[in-house]
């Protein structure tokens, strides 16, 4: 069993349809008659890594237990895990005339970065 969680954060321009995005995917894993939570999750993060745009692409990251990052595209996607809690943090750029901008493809991937590394710090505090 599996408790899901889904925020989406949207910042707002000039224009209504003009908004940047980030997206967090929080899910807890519980233990079944199978297996234990934490390889539950560790079986999640190996699918999701799979299931993402630029799976070829990610980058091992020091976040958690496990954790990876894709390239600044489109969306950027921060994914990591600890013990039994996975969760997929996403920005992306609101005007499809931005996805063009380096400058702000980089700042896109600092903010799903900067979200990512507070949760992680988070969630570690918690299990100890």
């Amino acid at each position: 069993m599996t408790d899901r969680w889904d925020c989406y954060l949207f910042t707002p321009h000039r224009r209504p349809w003009d908004s940047d995005l980030t997206h967090i995917l929080v899910e807890l894993h519980h233990p079944s008659a199978e297996r234990d939570a934490t390889a539950w999750a560790a079986q999640d993060f190996a699918s999701k890594k799979k299931g993402y745009p630029g799976a070829d692409g990610w980058t091992p990251t020091t976040l958690g237990d496990e954790a990876l990052r894709s390239p600044d595209v489109d969306q950027t996607y921060v994914l990591f895990r600890v013990q039994n809690v996975t969760v997929v943090v996403s920005a992306a750029l609101g005007d499809e005339d931005k996805a063009e901008n380096p400058k702000l493809l980089a700042e896109q991937g600092r903010r799903a970065w900067r979200v990512a590394t507070d949760l992680a710090r988070s969630l570690t505090k918690l299990r100890q």
